[in-house]
């Protein structure tokens, strides 16, 4: 069980590094967009597209490491005036039950990409 959770939070942290990267690649897409029609230089066509995108995946690419590291909205206040039997196992379903989110979110994500790729579809 502990190289399980070992590898989960090595997946975890992976998915959160290549999200602080669409971070770093936002900044630089937007940076080269506003320079190149600042110059008159051509600009890149799909930089407003790729930022749209890159916003959305960091979302799902952050979410299992906040998730893993309580870094996301939890309500304290109510765990500190509950038995603490009671608020441990409460906070063991939700962290289940956040993890069972992310994989259902990860599968059917999966599936749109998968149905995508097969009929060709493409955004212009």
């Amino acid at each position: 069980m502990t190289l399980l959770l070992s590898g989960l939070d090595a997946v975890c942290k992976a998915l959160f590094w290549l999200a602080c990267l669409c971070t770093a690649a936002i900044v630089l897409i937007v940076l080269y967009d506003v320079t190149s029609r600042n110059l008159g230089l051509p600009t890149a066509i799909w930089a407003i597209n790729g930022v749209e995108y890159l916003m959305l995946h960091i979302t799902f690419l952050a979410l299992p490491w906040l998730v893993r590291t309580r870094g996301h909205v939890s309500i304290e206040i109510l765990f500190a005036y509950l038995p603490e039997g009671f608020a441990r196992r409460h906070k063991l379903v939700l962290h289940v039950l956040a993890a069972l989110i992310c994989f259902y979110l990860a599968w059917r994500s999966g599936l749109s990409l998968w149905k995508a790729w097969v009929d060709g579809t493409y955004e212009i």
